[in-house]
């Protein structure tokens, strides 16, 4: 059972299917209008602050790093923090650790200290912590570097969102996606706000998106009431899970606003949890950042994976202990 990924359980609706099966020879234009209508009314932003995208938020960030000169200011321990590392090496970087949880991620003083040319790129809720960007820490940001880039691909699991902040400074652009909450990994459309002024700054442009994907994404949009029924499952999944874990002093749980929980492991080493979890058909996450090695990350299942998965803890529990 694969909890070592993050992916929405229920996949996508059957609307959203049936919608891209149906609309697969329609016109781009037409249905990209249509999207970013349904978007504007949804979200209540400007049609025209809105910026669709063909391919997975990965690479659409990625383009967006790369058209910014300067520094980039990374909050470690996170995925997008690891991804800035890797993909520009010869880039210089500031790294801003983020902690464990914590409700800010930096102290007013240490803002000044940012580099004014810098790009600081943020995950908001963080991957593997699940912790937010607290608006003030955005606009914080904001006002110390040169663009702010906020990765929102999971802000549907919080139902909190920085996108008003896009509208209301020249230099923020919030990225978000159907991926994650909607289930549509083989149907991506990314979609990015930003004001004119951020747009530029970020090479920010439309791309020609094939319409199956936008008739997917439109769908998805009309029949939110059912959308929103399976992410009430999985944020009811998250709950039980965190309640379940502080049963066991040998997990101590975080609050997570993302579709996932991580939980550092006490009194035993997180190998012997995660090949224990192995052996009885569970796989789960171990975070290679600096910091969480003594973390897991646990995806979030439907109902009855869930139930396999405290199955196997209870299972595996009793022989850890010292």
């Amino acid at each position: 059972m694969r909890l070592d990924t993050v992916r929405h359980p229920y996949g996508p609706s059957p609307a959203a299917l049936d919608a891209a099966e149906a609309h697969a020879d329609g016109s781009p234009a037409i249905l990209a209008d249509c999207l970013r209508a349904r978007l504007s009314r949804r979200f209540r932003v400007p049609e025209s602050a809105i910026f669709l995208q063909q391919s997975g938020i990965d690479h659409v960030m990625h383009r967006a790093i790369d058209h910014i000169p300067g520094p980039l200011v990374s909050f470690p321990p996170s995925a997008v923090a690891a991804t800035l590392d890797a993909e520009w090496p010869g880039r210089e970087r500031i790294a801003i650790a983020r902690g464990a949880p914590r409700s800010r991620f930096f102290e007013g003083e240490e803002a000044a200290d940012l580099p004014a040319a810098g790009i600081a790129v943020a995950d908001a809720p963080s991957d593997p912590l699940g912790s937010l960007l607290a608006l003030p820490d955005a606009v914080r940001l904001a006002r110390a570097t040169r663009c702010l880039v906020v990765d929102e691909r999971f802000a549907e699991f919080a139902g909190v969102s920085l996108l008003p902040l896009a509208l209301e400074f020249n230099n923020v652009v919030v990225f978000r996606t159907f991926d994650t909450w909607a289930g549509l990994q083989d149907l991506p459309v990314s979609w990015a706000v930003a004001s004119p002024a951020a747009a530029r700054l970020a090479g920010l442009r439309d791309d020609e998106i094939a319409p199956a994907n936008l008739a997917a994404a439109v769908a998805t949009l009309d029949a939110l009431e059912s959308v929103s029924a399976t992410l009430k499952l999985v944020l009811e999944e998250r709950s039980r899970l965190y309640r379940f874990l502080r049963r066991f002093s040998l997990f101590a749980p975080l609050p997570s606003w993302a579709p996932f929980l991580a939980a550092r492991v006490a009194m035993t080493s997180r190998e012997a949890v995660v090949s224990g979890l192995a052996d009885r058909g569970v796989l789960v996450h171990a975070p290679d950042q600096e910091g969480l090695e003594q973390f897991i990350r646990f995806g979030i299942g439907t109902r009855s994976e869930m139930e396999r998965l405290r199955f196997a803890v209870r299972d595996l529990v009793p022989g850890l202990l010292p």
